[in-house]
C-alpha cells in the first residue's frame, strides 16, 4: 500500500531518459521528482507539458521577469522561450544553487554584452 503523499502527488515516468538524467544528475528521490512535477503541473495550465516564461514568472510572483529569464535560459541552455519537465527542473534547481556571488557574476555576463568588462 502506498504512503498518502504518493496518492497526491502526480507520477513521475523515471523511465524517461531526460527525466531519469534530472533525477541522477541532481541525485533527487522519486519523491523529490513528484514534487517537482506537481509544481510544473501547477504551472502548466493548459496541460501541454510545457511551461512558458511568462507562465512560470507569474506563478513565482516574480516582477524581474527579463533579467530572470535570461539567467533561466543560461542554466538550461536552450533558446527556447516554453521548456518541458526535464529542461524546467535544470532551470530551477541550477538557480536554486547559485551562490550569491555566482549570482551577481551571471547578471554580470548578462549585462557584459560587447564582454569588455
Amino acid at each position: 500500500m502506498g504512503s498518502l503523499c504518493s496518492l497526491i502527488l502526480p507520477k513521475v515516468d523515471l523511465h524517461d531518459v531526460n527525466i531519469r538524467d534530472v533525477q541522477q544528475r541532481f541525485k533527487l528521490t522519486a519523491h523529490e521528482m513528484q514534487v517537482l512535477q506537481s509544481k510544473f503541473n501547477a504551472i502548466d495550465r493548459d496541460k501541454s507539458g510545457f511551461v512558458d516564461f511568462q507562465a512560470f514568472f507569474d506563478f513565482i510572483q516574480e516582477p524581474s521577469k527579463e533579467l530572470l529569464g535570461m539567467v533561466f535560459k543560461l542554466l538550461t541552455n536552450l533558446p527556447e522561450a516554453e521548456f518541458d519537465f526535464p529542461s524546467w527542473c535544470t532551470g530551477v534547481i541550477g538557480f536554486c544553487m547559485l551562490t550569491p556571488d555566482e549570482m551577481i557574476r551571471v547578471v554580470y555576463t548578462l549585462h557584459d554584452v560587447d564582454k569588455n568588462g
